[in-house]
């Protein structure tokens, strides 16, 4: 399988002195999933996507960060709850690295997109055929991140675009993850989506910063909910609602219960599945 480097590598190959691809725009995007385990009523997966031009110019900083603080590779949850190798961090320590580095991730023009799930997804999947098609709620998120991506794509980067999708390893989820994408495909949808696989923040750093916004994402429906959202605790959302207009919904669909179960399409009797592609 092809890596996340190996992909910039070939990419790197077709951009002129200028900058600008001799063929098709080329774009990456990086998505990390948060609250997966059961444990939270809400489930979200997010990152960033964008030309290869725009992942390189915060990298530098964001390792020079990383580098500062001599943790890597950086964890939200982790750092936030001053656990694992933060064990020993002071709290404001830790508030402050998480700051600077959502600073770093917002100054870029990257688009942010995420799909956020709350509520009993059992109240969702209640027939035999949702729950095969959707046995979690990251399987809609999934779907809805992906067609979000595309609609994104078309609004910023017109034209004939090449989008390499990859996500941070999940073993729990990305056999029907993968499964979906092969579907999909061979029914000729998701035509612009080239490319999609599956990485680890220990070697592909840009999955860091979208673990950094997935964690945020989640964190902040669960204080909506609550009623009582603390800008503190938010500062990547903070900012990336401040930049260009930008409202709350523009970073992603968030669906409730009802709002899920409206927007399920494509029954699977109207998918062709390819050879040996069987969904159970």
């Amino acid at each position: 399988m092809t890596s996340a480097f190996d992909l910039h590598e070939f990419a790197v190959g077709m951009i002129g002195p200028a900058g600008e691809s001799s063929l098709v725009a080329m774009l990456f995007g990086y998505f990390d999933e948060s609250g997966t385990d059961g444990t939270s009523p809400h489930t979200a997966i997010a990152g960033f996507f964008g030309p290869l031009s725009d992942w390189c110019a915060i990298m530098g900083e964001w390792g020079a960060e990383i580098d500062r603080e001599g943790v890597r590779p950086f964890h939200r949850v982790e750092c936030k709850a001053r656990r694992g190798p933060y064990w020993n961090w002071a709290e404001d320590r830790a508030i402050k690295h998480i700051d600077r580095l959502s600073g770093i991730a917002a100054s870029s023009p990257l688009i942010p997109v995420s799909a956020t799930f709350t509520g009993d997804w059992a109240c969702v999947a209640d027939t035999p055929e949702l729950k095969v098609r959707f046995p979690h709620a990251y399987h809609l998120c999934f779907e809805l991140l992906i067609a979000n991506i595309l609609d994104q794509a078309r609004n910023h980067y017109p034209g004939d675009n090449s989008i390499m999708l990859v996500f941070e390893r999940q073993d729990q989820f990305s056999s029907r993850a993968q499964q979906i994408y092969d579907t999909f495909k061979f029914n000729g949808r998701w035509e612009q989506v080239r490319h999609f696989s599956y990485g680890d923040k220990k070697d592909v750093p840009y999955l860091q910063i979208a673990d950094l916004f997935a964690w945020e994402m989640r964190r902040y429906f669960w204080a909506q909910a609550k009623g009582d959202v603390n800008d503190r605790d938010f500062p990547l959302i903070r900012r990336l609602m401040g930049r260009d207009g930008y409202a709350d919904g523009y970073l992603g669909n968030y669906l409730d219960v009802e709002g899920a179960r409206q927007s399920l399409r494509t029954p699977i009797a109207n998918l062709t599945f390819p050879p040996g592609v069987i969904w159970s």
